[in-house]
């Protein structure tokens, strides 16, 4: 037992002692180490006698330059390098520059100091700015990528017409392309444009010779026709107030449709009627009654049934029963219009109250963050426009509408008044010649 003790004991001893290893016996993955750390210190080795070549190369021409061609070519590159800069911007914004990516490689190799040979920089970026000018005189149609109206990237025939105007055609839809300065990418603009001028671009992109609008002012007018908004756009701009004036129009426009449709269906010829119960009267006065309850749709006929209802009364009886009857008429015909009168008014009220409110939104933003910035302050004044313009074109047309009404109950209520005076007379006439 105890030597089988003593057995397993040096076993586990064996097993846990640190035996020392000798290189290579670590198997293939120990080679392939060593063989890239071999690889790297080659490749470490021939960029250090590559950077003593140029340096050695740069004092050769410190030397050969002196101190006063050292200061020129400073100063040379520090003239370069404005020129890149600007160079740069140009390019950035160039639809000719949009459709090569290697335009900017020579501004920018200029401007991040990535070039050992100004001259050659130099030469390199003239080429590139003289092409430039050479295609920003040509029409052409070539295969691209754009950024699609739904943000995402899109193939299509993109033509473009010099350096001023870019039009993309892409599964069925044509549009103006713009560029964007900060990602340089063409980008398709939601611009309404007449038919007439997606069927030139058509044909000019097909090959076949057509005028096309071009955009000589850098992008304002695409600008312009993104910014138009529609109908319901522009509510919306105009804040919540919006909505009330628009309730306050339909509701009036309700109610002067109900009025008017009323008042048109009144009856204005009575004079022939009036003629009629005259010579009725001193015959026959059901007769003449009868004949005003053919048209009890008329407001006279109604006045003129009640008075001949009391065809023996004296003269200031008469007079006050057609004026009880013409009483009893005026709320059929005045309904609605004192509504619509009140409409009239707090439409253009409703429409100061969003004028105030986003003038006060306005000044809050002024107070914010400044007056620098047009643009902040364009909600608040948008919202204040559109409201104000709104409110009158509600209360405008109510206006007009309710001035139509009351003179067209004032006609009716003349009439009656009329038509009463004269039956009165023709009754106190008959009622003497019975007498």
């Amino acid at each position: 037992m105890i030597r089988h003790a003593v057995l397993v004991a040096i076993l586990v001893l064996g097993a846990l002692w640190p035996w020392p290893v000798q290189a290579g016996q670590d198997g293939p993955a120990a080679d392939s180490l060593q063989v890239r750390i071999a690889e790297r210190e080659a490749e470490l080795a021939k960029l250090k006698k590559q950077i003593n070549v140029v340096e050695k190369q740069l004092d050769a021409q410190t030397e050969r330059l002196g101190e006063d061609g050292l200061a020129t070519a400073m100063a040379l590159e520090t003239v370069m390098a404005g020129a890149a800069g600007e160079a740069e911007k140009t390019l950035c914004i160039s639809l000719t520059a949009a459709l090569r990516p290697d335009a900017l490689e020579s501004c920018r190799a200029i401007i991040e100091s990535k070039v050992l040979n100004i001259y050659e920089a130099a030469r390199a970026l003239g080429h590139s700015l003289g092409k430039e000018a050479v295609q920003s005189g040509r029409v052409v149609t070539v295969r691209g990528a754009f950024i699609g109206q739904d943000g995402a990237l899109a193939m299509g025939d993109i033509l473009r017409i010099g350096n001023n105007s870019a039009w993309y055609m892409s599964d069925g839809l044509i549009g103006p392309l713009q560029i964007q300065p900060d990602s340089e990418e063409l980008t398709a603009l939601h611009a309404d444009f007449p038919d007439w001028v997606h069927e030139d671009v058509t044909c000019l992109i097909n090959g076949k010779g057509s005028p096309v609008p071009i955009d000589f002012s850098d992008g304002l007018l695409f600008d312009a026709a993104v910014q138009s908004k529609g109908l319901l756009s522009k509510l919306d701009t105009g804040g919540i107030l919006v909505w009330p004036i628009l309730a306050v129009g339909i509701v009036g426009l309700i109610l002067g449709m109900e009025r008017i449709i009323v008042m048109m269906g009144i009856r204005m010829d009575s004079d022939g009627m009036l003629q009629v119960i005259c010579r009725l009267i001193p015959k026959d006065i059901p007769a003449a009654l009868g004949e005003c309850e053919k048209h009890t749709d008329s407001p006279v006929c109604r006045m003129l049934h009640a008075g001949l209802s009391h065809p023996s009364a004296p003269r200031e009886v008469l007079e006050d029963v057609f004026h009880d009857a013409i009483l009893k008429e005026l709320p059929r015909l005045e309904r609605f219009l004192p509504t619509l009168s009140m409409l009239a008014a707090i439409a253009p009220l409703l429409g100061l109250l969003g004028t105030v409110t986003g003038m006060i939104n306005t000044f809050g933003v002024i107070t914010m963050f400044g007056n620098g910035d047009p643009r902040l302050m364009s909600g608040g004044i948008s919202e204040a426009l559109i409201t104000t313009q709104l409110g009158l074109a509600v209360a405008i047309p109510l206006t007009l509408l309710h001035h139509f009404l009351e003179r067209r109950r004032d006609s009716i209520v003349s009439d009656m008044e009329e038509k009463s005076v004269a039956l009165t007379v023709a009754l106190v006439k008959a009622r003497e010649k019975t007498a």
